[in-house]
């Protein structure tokens, strides 16, 4: 009797983390779609169209990581999600001093 309580108790316990990672993967598909907006931002990391002193330049260093990550991950939440980062992390390199930091908080959601 205590090993099938264990077992069932094992199985809720199952139950209620995989529920969890689908109302968290349901939330993230719902903030973060593939569409033009993020194709163009693809385009503009892979393909590199900026000068030198252009305020996107520093994302030229993420141009081989993004690159990588396009050639597996389906044009979905997941890549629309990482090229807006991408950008959004240039920009604010840019306006760092170069003793300046960045801190991102990330959370399961």
């Amino acid at each position: 009797m205590e090993l099938r309580s264990h077992i069932q108790h094992s199985l809720g316990q199952r139950r209620q983390r995989q529920k969890r990672h689908t109302t968290q993967a349901i939330a993230f598909t719902d903030i973060w779609h593939w569409g033009d907006a993020a194709a163009e931002r693809l385009a503009r990391i892979t393909q590199g169209h900026m000068s030198h002193n252009h305020p996107l330049s520093p994302v030229r260093k993420a141009k081989k990581s993004i690159s990588a990550l396009s050639q597996f991950l389906p044009r979905k939440g997941m890549l629309a999600y990482l090229t807006y980062m991408a950008e959004r992390l240039a920009f604010c390199h840019a306006l760092l001093k170069e003793t300046g930091s960045i801190y991102l908080h990330c959370d399961p959601t």
